[in-house]
């Protein structure tokens, strides 16, 4: 028997792998019947947060609460084949699987029945549908909000920059008028006091020191 529980603890692979093994081998109701199976139990171990082997395969899910499906039979497993892969290609289908397995979780800690094929109906996968159109809907509207937030912060810090840079003008034009002013009141009026002409005012010492002074 393929799917025996000692067979079961070895098995790490794809559920959509052995489904095209039963596909294949549809001709042998048997072993098609095994491969789907085995299919279904690649997928409850992927999806659950814990399983165990103690006569019967048992899975936990840890979502809004702790829940547990107890012995779960092979017959079980092969009537959820179908919704199985339906959910596993859902799952997969893009970069969404941690978030799409979260609300699978969450939904089935929910559930009020410990019954494979109830868990496990067409009613989940609307919910789950569902689910995650609102997921998107909501990162979409925090995508925004942190857009938006982004781009008042760098409105304001561009304008505390301009400020910044107009008050520092602002300044340095009243340092170099100060600095103008105390050198035309010390020296250029000392030197024409002391001297006490107004020829003085025009030496070739005196402009010379007032072009390097400005020039400098």
């Amino acid at each position: 028997n393929i799917s025996s529980l000692n067979k079961f603890n070895d098995i790490d692979d794809k559920p959509r792998s052995f489904s095209l093994l039963s596909n294949k081998t549809s001709n042998n109701l048997i072993l098609s019947n095994e491969f789907k199976v085995i299919s279904s139990f690649t997928f409850m171990k992927n999806i659950c947060s814990e399983y165990d082997f103690n006569g019967y395969e048992s899975f936990s899910f840890e979502g809004y609460s702790n829940f547990l499906l107890p012995k779960i039979s092979e017959s079980e497993l092969l009537n959820c084949n179908t919704n199985f892969l339906v959910i596993y290609d859902w799952l997969t289908q893009d970069k969404h699987v941690i978030a799409k397995l979260g609300i699978l979780r969450n939904i089935l800690s929910l559930s009020k029945s410990v019954d494979l094929e109830v868990c496990f109906n067409n009613d989940l996968i609307n919910a789950l549908f569902s689910n995650f159109q609102i997921y998107l809907k909501e990162n979409i509207s925090q995508y925004f909000d942190v857009k938006n937030k982004v781009s008042e912060f760098i409105f304001e810090l561009s304008n505390k920059s301009s400020g910044l840079l107009e008050e520092y003008v602002s300044k340095a034009k009243n340092i170099l008028l100060a600095v103008l002013s105390y050198f035309f009141t010390v020296v250029v009026l000392t030197t024409i006091d002391k001297n006490n002409t107004v020829n003085t005012m025009f030496s070739l010492e005196l402009g010379g020191l007032s072009l390097i002074f400005i020039g400098a």
